[in-house]
């Protein structure tokens, strides 16, 4: 598998992501893969404990969405998760 990042990935700052992979193609490519492979569901099962009316699961899974949105710079995930991690039932439109 190549390590090279392409120079754009839509929704990513990839220069936020290289800030966190210390500027290692290699490791910024793994983290975008544990990302894609650890949390691409996140928004259905933060969708599902919201129809559970479960706030606390809805709540936790946000915020490890927006920590790890953070990291590889997906600024616009990283602010609806924050959001839904501070007041879930106003902000389960974002998702």
């Amino acid at each position: 598998m190549s390590n090279l990042i392409p120079p754009e990935l839509p929704g990513i700052d990839l220069a936020m992501g290289r800030k966190f992979s210390m500027g290692d193609p290699a490791l910024q490519r793994k983290l975008l893969g544990l990302f894609y492979s650890e949390h691409r569901q996140d928004a259905v099962r933060i969708r599902e404990a919201l129809a559970r009316d479960d706030l606390a699961a809805a709540q936790s899974l946000a915020h490890t969405l927006k920590s790890a949105s953070g990291i590889i710079g997906a600024t616009a995930i990283q602010a609806a998760a924050t959001a839904m991690a501070e007041e879930p039932a106003e902000a389960a439109g974002d998702l």
